[in-house]
C-alpha cells in the first residue's frame, strides 16, 4: 500500500511542476507586460519603461527568472504583486480562496447529496414513467450551461418570487442561489452516473442469486449494489470536484462575488505574472489532491488496484 501511495504523490507532485512550468512561460510570452499595465502602451519614456522593467525583474533573461520563480515556489513563497502594491501573492490568494471553497464545498454537497437520492429513487422506479422522467430532467441539466440556468432560477427565485437576493453575499440566503446554480449539472451527472451504475450492479449473478432468495430490492441496493458501485461513484466525484471549483468562476462572475476569479481577472487583465502564477498552482493543487484522495481511498476499498498498480 505504501508503494501504491507514493507512487502516486509522487505522479502529483510531477504533475504540479508541470503546470508551475507551463503556466510561467506561457504568462511571459502572452502578449502584453506589466509594464505596459502600470505605464500604458504609449509611455514615451524609454527610461521610465526599463527601470520598472528592472524594479520588476523582467530585464532579466527569461531561464534566470524561471529559476527564480522555481526557487522562490519550492520554498512556499509565490512572489509580491505587480498590481497589487507589492503585496504578497499568498496573501492576495488567502482574501479571496476561502470563500470560492465554501462556494465550491457547498455546491459539491448539494450535488453529492441530491444526485445520490435522485440516481436511486431512479433505479427503484426502473422502467417507470417517473423513471423516465428523471433521465429526461438529468438529461437537460447535463446539456444546460450555468449561464442559462443561472438567469432562469434568479428570473424565478429572485424576480418572480423574491425569495433570495440576486446578487453578492450579505446573510446566509445569498449562498442558496449560487449553491444552487453550480450543483445543478454536477448533482444531474451524479444521478445519472448512479443510476446506470446500479442498475448494471443489480445484473451481476450474486445479486441475481439473492434476489432469489427473497432479499428485498431496497435490501439488495443498499447492503450490495451500492457498496460495489462505490468505487466507479469515487472516480466520478474526483472528476466532479473539478469542475465545480471551475464552474465557480462562472458563478461568480453572474452573482458578484468576491472569491478567487476576481483576483484571477484583474491578474490577467493587468499582466500580473505572480497572481496569475499563483492562482493556477492553487487550483491545480485541488484537482490533484482531490485525485489523489480518490486514488488512495480506490486502494483502500480495492486491494486489487493497489496490487495491480
Amino acid at each position: 500500500m505504501w508503494t501504491y501511495a507514493i507512487r502516486r504523490v509522487l505522479h502529483g507532485i510531477v504533475t504540479l511542476a508541470f503546470v508551475g512550468t507551463t503556466t510561467f512561460f506561457i504568462s511571459l510570452l502572452a502578449p502584453g507586460s506589466p509594464v505596459d499595465a502600470m505605464l500604458g502602451r504609449h509611455a514615451v519614456d524609454p527610461g521610465a519603461r526599463e527601470r520598472v522593467r528592472q524594479n520588476l525583474g523582467l530585464d532579466q533573461p527569461i531561464v534566470t527568472q524561471f529559476l527564480s520563480y522555481a526557487g522562490k515556489t519550492l520554498r512556499g513563497d509565490l512572489g509580491t504583486s505587480f498590481a497589487y502594491r507589492d503585496r504578497q501573492v499568498a496573501g492576495i490568494i488567502g482574501d479571496h480562496l476561502p470563500t470560492t471553497l465554501i462556494l465550491a464545498g457547498l455546491a459539491l454537497s448539494v450535488a453529492f447529496a441530491t444526485g445520490t437520492i435522485l440516481g436511486l429513487c431512479a433505479v427503484f422506479w426502473h422502467a417507470t414513467w417517473r423513471d423516465h422522467g428523471v433521465s429526461a430532467l438529468t438529461d437537460l441539466a447535463v446539456c444546460t450551461p450555468q449561464f442559462v440556468t443561472g438567469p432562469v432560477l434568479v428570473a424565478i427565485l429572485s424576480v418572480k418570487l423574491g425569495w433570495l437576493p440576486v446578487a453578492g453575499l450579505e446573510g446566509p440566503s445569498a449562498w442558496i442561489l449560487p449553491t444552487l446554480v453550480l450543483a445543478v449539472t454536477p448533482a444531474a451527472f451524479i444521478a445519472r452516473y448512479t443510476r446506470n451504475t446500479v442498475l448494471d450492479e443489480l445484473n451481476a449473478p450474486y445479486l441475481r442469486t439473492a434476489r432469489a432468495k427473497g432479499i428485498t430490492l431496497a435490501g439488495i441496493v443498499v447492503r450490495h449494489a451500492l457498496r460495489n458501485a462505490t468505487l466507479p461513484l469515487l472516480s466520478v466525484g474526483a472528476t466532479t470536484v473539478g469542475a465545480v471549483v471551475a464552474g465557480t468562476f462562472v458563478v461568480e462572475t453572474m452573482f458578484a462575488i468576491p472569491g478567487i476569479r476576481h483576483a484571477a481577472v484583474q491578474a490577467t487583465l493587468q499582466r500580473d505574472y505572480h497572481v496569475i502564477q499563483g492562482v493556477t498552482l492553487c487550483f491545480a493543487l485541488v484537482f490533484v489532491a482531490t485525485n489523489l484522495a480518490a486514488d488512495l481511498l480506490y486502494g483502500v476499498l480495492d486491494p486489487r488496484v493497489r496490487l495491480d498498480a
